[in-house]
């Protein structure tokens, strides 16, 4: 029994420093998308003002849909459904697959914060317990020193795990409210387009 406690204790300590480098590679991503959302949020304010503006148009009958691939300060999965449709906006099934591709392409840049979420959260809790064995074994022999730098690693482990879960959660319900815009706004131009089609083609 004590030969497999040994063991344990050994195979646990020395996962202590691979998921401290792992807590702090997730930092540092989450620091660099955080800039990615931030330079996004500003890009995306010019193209949501044109877009209500274009949406008027389109509601009103002074402006027909095609025109949406003709150009404007589109941003974001709107951005990519101009300018990847504007060849082939005319074919139902080509502009369709292009739809159902951004989706898809949406899912997974959101499924990144997700991880972010969840991960994170997970090696903060290893980082915190990790170094409990250690200290309570100081703490028995009387070394208080090692017991007071084993508890500083479990403490900053957990509020580098939730920092970085909290910023996660932060940029994906920004992307999310982005993104389902986008797609919205994708689909509507999509109907405008090519709604009337399969009855046209069954009338004819």
């Amino acid at each position: 029994m004590e030969t497999l406690v040994d063991i344990l204790y050994g195979m646990t300590t020395l996962m202590l420093v691979p998921v401290i480098i792992a807590l702090l590679v997730f930092l540092a991503w989450a620091l660099l998308e955080l800039g990615g959302v931030l330079r996004e949020a500003r890009a995306r304010r010019p193209g949501a003002a044109h877009w209500a503006s274009f949406q008027r148009e389109l509601q009103t009958g002074t402006r027909e849909a095609a025109s949406f691939f003709e150009g404007g300060p589109w941003s974001g999965f709107l951005g990519l459904f101009a300018a990847r449709g504007k060849d082939v906006h005319a074919r139902e099934p080509h502009l369709a697959k292009i739809l159902s591709d951004l989706e898809i392409e949406a899912d997974v840049k959101l499924q990144r914060m997700r991880l972010g979420i969840r991960i994170a959260p997970m090696l903060g809790l290893m980082g915190t317990l990790i170094p409990i064995g250690p200290a309570l074994l100081g703490l028995s022999q009387g070394e208080i020193g090692e017991m007071a730098n084993n508890l500083v690693v479990a403490f900053a482990t957990t509020v580098i795990g939730l920092l970085v879960a909290g910023i996660c959660y932060v940029m994906a319900l920004w992307r999310s409210h982005w993104y389902a815009e986008d797609m919205a706004a994708a689909e509507y131009i999509y109907r405008c387009l090519h709604a009337g089609e399969p009855a046209q083609r069954e009338a004819a």
